[in-house]
């Protein structure tokens, strides 16, 4: 139950609770790093207000609006750093991503014989398993990929219940939004990356 309290707790803090409604992205980046910040930035102030002995426990705004000034500093910093380590991890995922992607066509071109076909259909179900847990399936320059790859039988027989299910959401997302596709997380237990 402890576990289950502090997936929560990290799952609030972190933002992680808006890349499970859209795709993982340089807008959701911009948004878990105001956010982040935000949480970050007030837990700060309360802390130091609770911490300084010269401090009465009486609000007074004109003090709060000095305090906000004072230490605007800290949230250009905690945004600062937010957006650096999401947007870092963001490339990351999207590169390797890209990488897996372009490392199976590249197998495709050269020409897969019969006794691989099956080893090839493991990869593409792996690479779509990878694209749903890094919430990039929904991106637009995975997602007809990932949906294609699916609809092949030998690839959805190796992916589990859970991938299908959600690639379900992210068909049904996809004829009735234009551009940037949602993300395909719901429902789903615990924090994900």
């Amino acid at each position: 139950m402890e576990h289950k309290k502090v997936d929560c707790a990290v799952t609030l803090l972190s933002g992680e609770w808006i890349v499970r409604r859209r795709p993982n992205g340089g807008t959701v980046v911009l948004l878990r790093s105001i956010w982040i910040a935000v949480a970050f930035y007030a837990i700060g102030l309360v802390l130091s207000n609770l911490i300084d002995p010269n401090r009465s426990w009486r609000f007074s705004f004109r003090e709060f609006r000095r305090q906000l000034l004072e230490s605007f500093g800290w949230f250009v910093t905690i945004f600062a750093g937010a957006y650096a380590a999401l947007y870092a991890r963001f490339a990351s995922q999207w590169s390797y991503l890209a990488s897996v992607y372009n490392q199976i066509k590249a197998t495709e071109c050269k020409g897969v014989d019969a006794d691989n076909q099956k080893r090839l259909a493991e990869w593409k179900a792996a690479f779509i398993d990878d694209a749903v847990n890094l919430h990039l399936a929904g991106k637009s320059s995975f997602r007809e990929v990932v949906l294609m790859w699916s609809e092949n039988k030998d690839v959805n027989e190796v992916l589990d219940e859970d991938i299908r299910s959600r690639l379900k959401i992210l068909g049904q997302r996809g004829s009735s939004n234009n551009g940037e596709q949602g993300n395909i997380i719901e429902g789903q237990d615990g924090v994900n990356g």
